[in-house]
C-alpha cells in the first residue's frame, strides 16, 4: 500500500512531465543546481513555494566558501521542456553589506496576490565556516521582496545589527491547507548559541509582522 501511494505521488512530480516509476535514482531526476565536488559541506536545499501557475521555487545555499551564497531556483515550463531559472540573491545586497553572506535557515512565500517574499540570514563569518556559522554574531534576518516571482527584488534589514549578539533561525509563516497568509509573520531567536548542548539558555524569541 505504501509503495502504491508513493507511485501515485511521484508519478506526477517529474518537472519534465515524465512519470517516475519506483525505484528511481539520481540519474532519473533533473538537477536543479550542482556545485563543486571538492571536500566540504556542499549544497543545502531549503524552503519551497509554489506559485499560482503551479511552478515550484526553491532556496538553495552553499557553505563551501565565504561569503556564503544562496540562490532562488524557479521552474519555467516551455515548449522545449522544463527550464530552471537561477537567481543569485547576494546580488541584491546593498553596498554596506557586499562582503556579507546570505544563507539559511530562511523562508520562502508566494502570497495570494502573487508577491514573492524571501527571508534569509545575513552573516559575516570571521574564519572557517563550520565553526562560526551556527549562532555567529553578527547574524541578522533580512527580507528580499518582489511584486511578482520574476520581479526585481528589494532588500530590507529586519533588525539592527549587533556585533555581539546574533539574531538567527528565522522562520517565516506559511499557508496551511486552505488558510492563506496575506500578511505573514516571522519569528527568530535573539541571543547567543551557548557553550554546548548541555547549557541552559535564556534567549529571546521575537515576532515580526511582514506587512
Amino acid at each position: 500500500m505504501i509503495k502504491r501511494i508513493l507511485k501515485m505521488r511521484v508519478g506526477a512530480s517529474g518537472s519534465d512531465g515524465r512519470a517516475l516509476a519506483l525505484p528511481f535514482s539520481a540519474k532519473d531526476v533533473l538537477p536543479i543546481r550542482q556545485e563543486r565536488e571538492s571536500q566540504g559541506v556542499g549544497l543545502r536545499c531549503g524552503s519551497l513555494a509554489v506559485d499560482a501557475d503551479d511552478a515550484p521555487h526553491v532556496l538553495v545555499s552553499s557553505y563551501d566558501s565565504l561569503p556564503m551564497e544562496t540562490w532562488l531556483c524557479s521552474l519555467r515550463r516551455g515548449d522545449d521542456g522544463p527550464d530552471w531559472r537561477t537567481r543569485r540573491l547576494r546580488e541584491f545586497l546593498p553596498a554596506a553589506y557586499q562582503d556579507w553572506g546570505l544563507t539559511q535557515p530562511g523562508g520562502l512565500l508566494v502570497t495570494p496576490a502573487g508577491e514573492l517574499l524571501i527571508v534569509l540570514t545575513l552573516v559575516r563569518p570571521d574564519s572557517t565556516v563550520d565553526k562560526v556559522l551556527w549562532g555567529h554574531p553578527p547574524s541578522e534576518p533580512v527580507m528580499l521582496r518582489a511584486s511578482s516571482v520574476t520581479g526585481e527584488l528589494s532588500f530590507e534589514l529586519l533588525t539592527e545589527p549587533d556585533p555581539a549578539r546574533p539574531r538567527w533561525l528565522p522562520s517565516l509563516e506559511r499557508p496551511t491547507a486552505s488558510h492563506d497568509v496575506p500578511r505573514p509573520g516571522l519569528i527568530y531567536t535573539d541571543g547567543g548559541k551557548g557553550g554546548g548542548n548541555s547549557e541552559i539558555l535564556s534567549n529571546d524569541v521575537r515576532w515580526l509582522s511582514l506587512g
